[in-house]
C-alpha cells in the first residue's frame, strides 16, 4: 500500500543505494493514491541530462521544492525563471573572487582560530566536532553575509532547525498527503518551527536596519530596488533570501567539516600529508589557500564524495523525457541520487573506501564531469560553492597546522546519519585535539 514511502522514511540513504543497484534510472512505486510518479537517476550521464537540461523541461516544480518553498519562502534556493535570475544577479557580487580572497579570508582565519582555541580549552581537549563546526560556520556566515556577530543566535537556532528538518523531512518522505493547513499535531509543530525561524531572521534584519547599510547580504537586500519597478524589496522578500542563506550557508558546510575531521582522524597517514602541506602555508590571509593546498583540496573533495550534505537533487518534468534509454513519464518527479552516485561501483573503484588520490588531476580527467556533484550542477549550481570551499580550507589548515585530530571512540567509527533537508550526523562526534610535536 505504501510502496517506497516507508523505505524513504526509515532508511533514505540505504534505499538510494539499493535502487542504484537496479540500474541508472529507477521508477519508485509510491503510496496508493499519490498520482505523482517518481524516478531516481544514478548515473553521471543521467545527472547531466536532468541538471543541465533546462531545455528538456526540468524545473524546480518537484514536491521537495514545493514543500521547501512553502516553508522557507521563495528565496534563491527555490525560485526559478526571471525571479531566480533577478535574485542571483542581486547577490552574485557577494561571491566574486575579489570579495572571497580580499575580504572574507581574514574573517575566516579569525573564526577558525577562535574555533581552534575553543576546542583546545575544552576538558581534555575533547569536543563534539559537529557542534563546534556549526558554531564556526554560523559565525563566519554571520560576519561575511550578515554583518553581525551571531553568537547569541546559535542557542536559539539549533533546536529550531532540528524541528524544521524533522517536519520537512516527514512532509517530503510521506508524500505530503495531508494538506499543510490542516491542524494536525505534525503541522502545528512545523508551522511553530517556521514562526520561530522567521522571528530569528526578523530580529537580524531589524538589527541590521539600525546600522549603516553596507555590502554584506542584508545591506544589499535592504538597500536594493527591484530593477523592473524601482521599488524596494518587501520585508517578506528580504526575509526569504536571508533565511535561505542563513540555513543553507552554515549547516551544509558544518556537516562537511565535521565529516572531514572524522575521516582525517581515522586515517593518520592522510592527516600527516595534510599537516605537511599546511605547515608550509599556515593560516595566513595573504596567500591563496585553495591553490596553495592541492592535497588538502583532494581530501575535502573525497569527504564531500562520501558525505555530500545535499544527498539528492530533485526536479520536475511536465512533458517527460528519455534518460539513459529509459522513458520518463510526463508530470514526474525526478531526482539525482547524489549519495548513491558518489558511491557507485560503476563510477568509483572500491567506492566505500576513503581515498583522496581519486581527485589527483589525472584521475579526475578520466572520469565523467558529472560523477561528483556535491554542489549540484548546471544553471542552478550552488552560488556559495567557492565560499564553502574556502571556509573548509581555512578551518582544516588552521587546525592541522598546530594540532592532530584523534578519534576518542577509535578510528573508523562513523555516527548514524540523518537524511533531513541535508545530510547530518544524528549523534555527537567526540574527538580529541592533540598538540603537534
Amino acid at each position: 500500500m505504501w510502496g517506497s514511502l516507508g523505505h524513504f522514511k526509515t532508511d533514505m540513504l540505504g534505499t538510494l543505494l539499493t535502487a542504484a543497484d537496479l540500474g541508472p534510472v529507477v521508477r519508485f512505486r509510491m503510496a496508493a493514491g499519490v498520482p505523482i510518479r517518481t524516478y531516481g537517476v544514478f548515473s553521471p550521464e543521467g545527472a547531466s541530462r536532468v541538471l543541465t537540461g533546462a531545455g528538456e523541461g526540468y524545473r524546480k516544480d518537484s514536491r521537495p521544492y514545493a514543500e521547501t518553498s512553502a516553508f522557507f519562502g521563495d528565496g534563491l534556493l527555490t525560485s526559478q525563471d526571471e525571479r531566480w535570475h533577478r535574485q542571483r544577479r542581486f547577490v552574485a557580487p557577494l561571491f566574486s573572487p575579489r570579495r572571497l580572497e580580499g575580504e572574507y579570508v581574514p574573517v575566516l582565519v579569525e573564526e577558525a582560530a577562535r574555533m581552534r582555541e575553543r576546542w583546545r580549552a575544552a576538558p581534555d581537549a575533547i569536543t563534539d566536532v559537529h557542534t563546534l563546526s556549526i558554531a564556526y560556520t554560523l559565525r563566519a556566515i554571520g560576519r561575511v553575509l550578515f554583518g553581525a556577530d551571531l553568537d547569541d543566535v546559535l542557542p536559539r537556532l539549533a533546536p529550531v532547525v532540528a524541528r524544521a528538518n524533522a517536519y520537512l523531512s516527514a512532509r517530503i518522505t510521506t508524500g505530503s498527503i495531508v494538506p499543510r493547513r490542516w491542524p494536525t499535531p505534525t503541522n502545528r509543530s512545523g508551522w511553530a518551527a517556521r514562526d520561530d525561524l522567521y522571528a530569528i531572521v526578523d530580529d537580524l534584519i531589524e538589527r541590521r536596519r539600525a546600522t549603516p547599510q553596507g555590502e554584506d547580504l542584508l545591506g544589499r537586500l535592504l538597500a536594493g530596488r527591484d530593477p523592473g519597478t524601482g521599488q524596494v524589496l518587501s520585508d517578506d522578500e528580504v526575509r526569504d533570501q536571508a533565511l535561505i542563506f542563513l540555513l543553507a550557508g552554515h549547516e551544509t558546510t558544518a556537516t562537511a567539516l565535521a565529516f572531514t575531521l572524522q575521516l582525517l582522524a581515522g586515517h593518520p597517514d592522510v592527516q600527516a600529508r595534510v599537516q605537511a602541506e599546511t605547515g608550509a602555508v599556515g593560516a595566513r590571509p595573504d596567500v591563496d589557500l585553495v591553490r596553495a593546498t592541492p592535497y588538502t583540496q583532494q581530501v575535502l573533495k573525497e569527504a564531500l564524495r562520501l558525505y555530500p550534505p545535499a544527498y539528492a537533487v530533485s526536479r520536475f518534468t511536465a512533458r517527460g523525457d528519455v534518460v539513459s534509454e529509459t522513458e520518463i513519464a510526463p508530470r514526474s518527479n525526478v531526482f539525482v541520487g547524489t549519495y548513491a552516485l558518489h558511491r557507485s561501483p560503476d563510477v568509483w573503484t572500491d567506492p566505500a573506501r576513503f581515498d583522496p588520490d581519486r581527485f589527483e588531476p589525472t584521475q579526475v580527467a578520466r572520469r565523467h564531469r558529472m560523477a561528483w556533484l556535491p554542489f549540484g550542477a548546471g544553471e542552478h549550481v550552488c552560488i556559495g560553492a567557492q565560499l564553502a570551499t574556502l571556509e573548509l580550507t581555512v578551518a582544516v589548515v588552521s587546525l592541522l597546522e598546530r594540532f592532530t585530530v584523534v578519534a576518542r571512540a577509535g578510528p573508523g567509527v562513523v555516527p548514524p546519519l540523518v537524511s533531513g533537508l541535508v545530510l547530518r550526523p544524528s549523534a555527537p562526534m567526540p574527538y580529541r585535539l592533540e598538540p603537534r610535536r
